[in-house]
C-alpha cells in the first residue's frame, strides 16, 4: 500500500505566516500549501483528497470564531485531520470535535517545536490504518490519537510511493511539457519577450536573455525549456500565481551570470558528476552570481533569495529560509537538473533521461518535494514515451517505427491507455513490447508505481509505443 503524501494546508491568518511552525513542519517531511480563503482550502481538498488542515486564528479571539465558522462549512472537511491555532484555541475542542474526529487546538502563546510534533501526531493518527474504525493503539487526549511510538524499521528512510491523480487539463499540460522538453519546437527561435512574466525590469531581462544566446546558444535554449517546464510543473502543483512567476524568472535567470562568467559550466550533466564535486560546485557559484544580479541589478529580493536557496539545494546545504522560498527552489532545481541532464550534449538524449528517472525513482532523489517528484517524473515520461517520432527515430528505422505505431484490434473488456497515463492498479491485458519486438513487461501483470517508472525509464533507452491495452473492468 502506498505511503499517504503528507501534505499540510495551511490556511494562514491576517498576520504574518508562523515561520517557525511551518520551519518545523518542512522538516518533518511535510508539503506545504498555503491557502488564504475558503476556495483555496476547498481547492486544496479535491487536489489531494485528506490533507491536515492547520489553521491559523493567531491574531485574535475573533479570527479564531472567524476560522471555526468557516471550516464548519466546508463540505468533507471533516474527513480531514484539523489543527486550530490561536488564543483561545482550546476553548473549541467540543464545537472542533462536531467536524473532525482528529484534531488538535493550541492555544498561543505556544512552542514551536512541540507544536509541530503535535500536529504530526495529528496527521500520523488520521493516516493510521484502522485507527478511525476501532481506536486500536491509541488513547485520546484533547481531540488527538496518538499513535504508539513506531519501530526503528518503519523509520528507515524510504522513496515514497505517491501516485498523483490528474485531471484532463493537467494532463494536457504534462503532455505539453514533455514534449516541450523532449524538443518539440525550436524554443531558440522564440522571442525571449514572450518567456519574460511581467516585472518592472522585464525590458533589462530580456535583453540579459538575449545576451545568454549571443554568449552560449545552448544556455538560452536551456533557460527557456526549464522555464517552460517548471511553469507547467508549478501550475499542476496549484503553487499560487505569484510564485510561478518567480519561478518561471529564476529558471530564465538561474544562469544570466555567464553572460559575465563565460559558459564553463554550460554542459554539465547533473546526473554525471565526479566524485570530487568541482563541476557542481561550479554551478554553484555561478548561481550564486546570478542570485547577485538580481539583488544589484534588479532589486528583486525574492528572486534573489530564491536563486540562492537553489545554489544551496544543489551543494545539500540547509536552506534558512521560509518554505515558499524553498519549495519555490525545488522547482527550479528540478526543471535545471532535468533538462541538463537530458540536454547536455547539445541534442535530446533519450539516455540522459533514462539517468534522470533512475534519479527520481531513487530514495536520494534531488527533488525531495513528493508533489513536484511526482509530476516531473510523470512530464519524463511523456518526453520518452508520448512523440517516439520525435525522441526516438534514431533507435529504429521509419518502416518499423510506423508499423508499431498502427495499433491492432483489442478485444472485449481491453482499452487502449496512453502509456503515460498508466496508474497503479491497472492490469495489462497484453505484454508491451519495445518498437523493435523485445517484451518488457508480461501480460496478466498488475502495475504499481514504481513499475511503471521503470517502464518509463527503460523507455529512455529502448523505445516503447505510445499505447498499451489494459483490462477495463480493472479501472
Amino acid at each position: 500500500m502506498a505511503t499517504a503524501l503528507k501534505i499540510a494546508v495551511y490556511w494562514r491568518g491576517s498576520e504574518a505566516p508562523r515561520a517557525d511552525i511551518l520551519q518545523g513542519l518542512s522538516q518533518r517531511k511535510f508539503r506545504i500549501r498555503e491557502a488564504s480563503s475558503v476556495s483555496d482550502v476547498v481547492s486544496y481538498l479535491l487536489r489531494y483528497g485528506k490533507p491536515l488542515v492547520l489553521a491559523d486564528g493567531t491574531s485574535s479571539e475573533a479570527e479564531v470564531n472567524s476560522r471555526l465558522l468557516e471550516l464548519s462549512s466546508i463540505e468533507h472537511i471533516g474527513d480531514c485531520p484539523i489543527v486550530l491555532l490561536g488564543s483561545p484555541a482550546s476553548d473549541k475542542s467540543d464545537a472542533l470535535a462536531k467536524i473532525s474526529a482528529t484534531f488538535a487546538a493550541i492555544d498561543s502563546p505556544y512552542d514551536p517545536e512541540e507544536t509541530a510534533s503535535i500536529i504530526e501526531k495529528v496527521w500520523h493518527s488520521a493516516n493510521q490504518e484502522g485507527s478511525a474504525r476501532n481506536g486500536s493503539n491509541t488513547d485520546s487526549v484533547a481531540g488527538i490519537r496518538r499513535p504508539k511510538p513506531e519501530s526503528t524499521a518503519s523509520r528507515k528512510r524510504q522513496r515514497t510511493e505517491h501516485a498523483l491523480p490528474l485531471s484532463d487539463e493537467q494532463k494536457k499540460l504534462v503532455s505539453k511539457a514533455g514534449a516541450i522538453l523532449a524538443g518539440g519546437g525550436n524554443v531558440s527561435a522564440i522571442d525571449a519577450d514572450s518567456f519574460v512574466p511581467e516585472h518592472p525590469c522585464k525590458s533589462f531581462i530580456v535583453d540579459a536573455i538575449n545576451k545568454m544566446d549571443q554568449e552560449d546558444q545552448w544556455i538560452g535554449a536551456h533557460a527557456r525549456r526549464s522555464s517552460t517546464v517548471s511553469t507547467i510543473a508549478s501550475n499542476i502543483a496549484a503553487i499560487e500565481e505569484q510564485r510561478i512567476d518567480n519561478i518561471r524568472l529564476s529558471c530564465l535567470l538561474l544562469n544570466v551570470s555567464t553572460i559575465v562568467l563565460g559558459t564553463p559550466g554550460a554542459h554539465i550533466d547533473l546526473t554525471r558528476l565526479g566524485t570530487n564535486g568541482t563541476e557542481k560546485q561550479t554551478l554553484a557559484e555561478m548561481y550564486r552570481s546570478s542570485a547577485d544580479f538580481a539583488k544589484e541589478e534588479l532589486k528583486d529580493e525574492k528572486l534573489y533569495r530564491t536563486i540562492n536557496a537553489v545554489s544551496s539545494l544543489l551543494l545539500n546545504e540547509p536552506v534558512s529560509d521560509q518554505f515558499s522560498i524553498l519549495n519555490d527552489a525545488q522547482c527550479v532545481l528540478g526543471a535545471e537538473f532535468i533538462d541538463r541532464c537530458c540536454w547536455a550534449d547539445g541534442v535530446w538524449d533519450p539516455i540522459g533521461a533514462n539517468r534522470v528517472i533512475r534519479n527520481l525513482r531513487s530514495a536520494d532523489s534531488i527533488i525531495n518535494d513528493d508533489v513536484l517528484l511526482s509530476i516531473f517524473t510523470k512530464i519524463v515520461g511523456e518526453a520518452v514515451v508520448a512523440n517516439p517520432r520525435l525522441t526516438n527515430t534514431h533507435i529504429v528505422d521509419r518502416e518499423t517505427l510506423e508499423k508499431a505505431l498502427n495499433m491492432p484490434a483489442i478485444g472485449d473488456g481491453e482499452t487502449y491507455v496512453d502509456v503515460s497515463d498508466l496508474a497503479p492498479g491497472m492490469t495489462l491485458s497484453q505484454p508491451i513490447k519495445t518498437l523493435d519486438g523485445l517484451i518488457v513487461v508480461p501480460g496478466n501483470l498488475t502495475l504499481d508505481s514504481d513499475l511503471i517508472r521503470r517502464l518509463w525509464q527503460l523507455a529512455g533507452v529502448r523505445a516503447v509505443g505510445t499505447k498499451v491495452a489494459v483490462i477495463s473492468e480493472a479501472f
